[in-house]
């Protein structure tokens, strides 16, 4: 080999060995990264493929390849621990991967606030859980000092205060965690969920957050996320033609028990959450939607729909005028 072919091995070698070095430690050392804490859940069945695919989709490393590296050489490739995990981009891989593979879940306790619970449900599940007192967890929703400028600043009660704002999800609170630290945490998931998923979409549609988190809220309790864009239309449409959104989740929300089926006398309970009676949205959200109804809120599916009856099966039927909905409200009789 002559010494011209020898040095320009030489010298792409160098070149990649340098990229490679710079990039790595980019990587390695979280150079030049920022970002806000995201929390990763590692379940069941998982394989070290799924879970540095995880990291990667939710930003939390830049790359796979490199990640996989560092993976193999700190020798902890098959060693990773289930649990749910608060990771910033900020950290270096390596530092990532002591986490997953030293993590212990002692004294901590692994909380799933479902989508549609309202405050007072979250409240009696902390409490079934041991993580907070159900009496003092409302006063603290109530009277609590939280710094998020999302909150009304005028409220009479928990729920106008808090309520839909703790976010669902899954949660890993400390045991020894007071009512206002599993309040802020939960303010906290809101907040990062609007700033990163919803605040350009709002801006684009011409939407406020408030208003938003309240259709949102009634669109979760209404039927499968499969319908909520459509649900989100027949209420938008009907708003538009300044119709009463008649939402029999609107009127549960009031009920000491909800009911699957609705009495002519509950639509004339005397409420400002009766969308039966008042035009218009109700005054807060009646439960804590997730991000795909909040979605829906914001960017409603296309239709001419004004009218939906639930089918008894768990769907809806759409109709665009009353007449076609009377007719569809028979046949489930009929079939019923």
């Amino acid at each position: 080999m002559g010494k011209t072919k020898k040095y320009t091995i030489a010298v792409t070698a160098l070149i990649f060995v340098l990229i490679f070095a710079y990039m790595a430690s980019n990587g390695f050392h979280g150079l030049t990264k920022d970002g806000e804490n995201t929390q990763i859940e590692i379940v069941e069945g998982m394989t070290g493929a799924k879970i540095v695919h995880l990291l990667h989709q939710n930003g939390i490393i830049e790359n796979e390849v490199f990640f996989k590296i560092a993976l193999r050489l700190s020798g902890k490739s098959a060693n990773f621990k289930i649990g749910v995990y608060e990771l910033n981009p900020k950290m270096s891989y390596l530092e990532i991967i002591n986490m997953l593979t030293n993590f212990s879940s002692e004294g901590l306790i692994k909380v799933t606030v479902p989508e549609g619970y309202r405050l007072s449900q979250i409240a009696e599940l902390l409490d079934e859980k041991g993580l907070a007192d159900e009496d003092k967890f409302m006063q603290e929703a109530f009277s609590g000092v939280f710094d998020y400028d999302f909150l009304p600043k005028n409220y009479s009660s928990a729920e106008e205060r808090l309520e839909g704002y703790l976010f669902p999800d899954t949660y890993l609170f400390d045991e020894n965690i007071d009512e206002h630290g599993i309040i802020n945490a939960m303010l906290a998931e809101f907040e990062d969920v609007c700033n990163e998923r919803l605040a350009e979409a709002l801006k684009k549609n011409g939407k406020d957050l408030r208003s938003t988190l309240i259709m949102a809220s009634i669109i979760e309790k209404e039927g499968k996320e499969a319908e909520f864009t459509t649900i989100s239309s027949v209420f938008y449409n009907r708003l538009a033609k300044n119709m009463r959104l008649e939402s029999c989740a609107t009127v549960n929300y009031i009920l000491d028990k909800p009911k699957d089926n609705l009495s002519v006398a509950d639509t004339y309970i005397e409420s400002p959450y009766n969308t039966y009676r008042n035009g218009g949205l109700p005054p807060a959200p009646i439960c804590s939607p997730g991000l795909a109804a909040l979605e829906a809120a914001i960017s409603p599916a296309d239709t001419d729909y004004l009218y939906f009856v639930a089918d008894g099966s768990g769907n809806n039927l759409f109709s665009a005028t009353y007449e076609e909905h009377l007719k569809k409200k028979e046949e489930l009789k009929i079939g019923g």
